[in-house]
């Protein structure tokens, strides 16, 4: 029972997550200075959580500061890296080679975390990387792919890679909610400068938006995918959040219009096999 509360924690997380990209292309900002806002208001979502759950013992680092540092700056290079890549290939093709993330997590943890690479993980990330292929693939086709692009796609995996083992390992020492409160407010300071390219005044409904997005979709859903990490292996953890992609699909559809083609239907049945296979 236990680890189904950890499955449907992350895979909550995942579904919150997929919808990011309807409040981007809603939002009348740079998307540097949107993820800002998001881990912001994120972590000071946390301070208060924390306040209310855990008391001032959540701002008890016990040594562990540079960790959360660099988990902080791991997050910050991650959407950095992610949303350049998006302005130089096609976003589905950003989108495919960050989500090679889980791969380097399965590849690392072995020797980094001591978790045994189990066969089914293994063919659950093989699916996963399948279905968000064919997800992708009219993103591929919509522009010249730049050589640099494609490296910043996968200098933004290795990040995510990072976050995830790093946060495991984290996580042994400190609470979901200390690791998740620090590693947002770090972010922020490090992206702040983005709030040089705001040109002109916020919208009522921009502010909502980015509000929404601070509280729930990084303050809650960080705190659900750090809760559950705690209970599952990091390869686990992954290759659940490959329904992200999947829920963009749909939030995109319904929200926003765009098209759902057979790919997307054949990739979306792939990372949903996958996640079976995992949960089983």
């Amino acid at each position: 029972m236990k680890k189904l509360s950890a499955y449907l924690h992350i895979g909550l997380a995942s579904i919150l997550w997929g919808s990011n990209g309807v409040i981007v292309n809603l939002v009348e900002l740079h998307p540097t200075t949107i993820t800002f806002f998001r881990v912001l208001i994120g972590g000071l979502t946390l301070i208060i959580v924390s306040i209310l759950v855990k008391g001032l013992e959540t701002f008890k680092v016990n040594g562990f500061f540079k960790r959360l540092v660099i988990l902080g700056a791991l997050l910050a290079a991650g959407w950095y890296f992610l949303f350049q890549a998006m302005k130089l290939i096609p976003i589905g093709a950003a989108v495919l080679i960050n989500y090679l993330a889980p791969v380097f997590v399965a590849v690392l943890a072995p020797s980094v975390l001591d978790e045994r690479l189990e066969k089914k993980i293994v063919i659950a990330i093989v699916l996963s990387i399948l279905g968000v292929f064919l997800i992708s693939c009219q993103g591929l086709g919509s522009g010249e792919l730049s050589i640099l692009g494609i490296i910043f796609g996968l200098l933004a995996a290795t990040s995510y890679g990072g976050f995830v083992i790093y946060s495991k390992q984290t996580l042994a020492k400190l609470s979901y909610y200390t690791v998740a409160m620090y590693s947002y407010l770090v972010s922020a300071l490090i992206l702040s400068p983005s709030l040089l390219l705001i040109k002109s005044p916020l919208s009522l409904n921009s502010f909502i938006l980015l509000f929404l997005m601070g509280v729930l979709n990084t303050g809650v859903a960080v705190t659900l995918y750090l809760k559950g990490l705690r209970s599952l292996k990091a390869q686990e953890a992954a290759t659940i959040t490959y329904l992200e992609p999947l829920s963009a699909i749909i939030f995109g559809y319904f929200m926003l219009g765009q098209e759902i083609s057979i790919g997307i239907i054949l990739g979306g049945a792939l990372i949903l096999t996958s996640q079976y296979l995992v949960i089983k």
